[in-house]
């Protein structure tokens, strides 16, 4: 039984979904693992490098945030919405409407 955990942990581990998910390098086997091998090139998420509402940087921001609801008590007045990303990397925004009352950033790196 204590095999099966260690054997499952470790193939949790070395996982690349589990490995991106927690900002880890991906694992590279060594020769004679019982693993099929693939080349791949490093990957990273995008990441903005910040967020302002109205101007003003989002105190709460943190690049490593995929995703933040925030909520207003007046939907009459939106706000508008702006994030940076590195120099490499571009933001686009879909502000917030009458008919949407939420602002959605999508982000991508090249």
């Amino acid at each position: 039984m204590q095999r099966s955990a260690v054997n499952t942990l470790n193939f949790a581990l070395k996982s690349s979904k589990f490995r991106k998910d927690n900002g880890l390098l991906l694992h590279t086997y060594a020769f004679g693992e019982p693993a099929f091998r693939l080349d791949q090139k490093v990957v990273t998420d995008p990441e903005l490098t910040g967020i302002s509402i109205d101007g003003a940087p989002y105190a709460g921001f943190n690049p490593l945030t995929k995703e933040y609801m925030i909520f207003a008590k007046n939907t009459s007045v939106l706000y508008t919405v702006s994030a940076s990303a590195p120099a490499d990397g571009t933001v686009q925004i879909i502000q917030a409407t009458a008919a949407a009352p939420y602002t959605t950033i999508l982000k991508a790196r090249f």
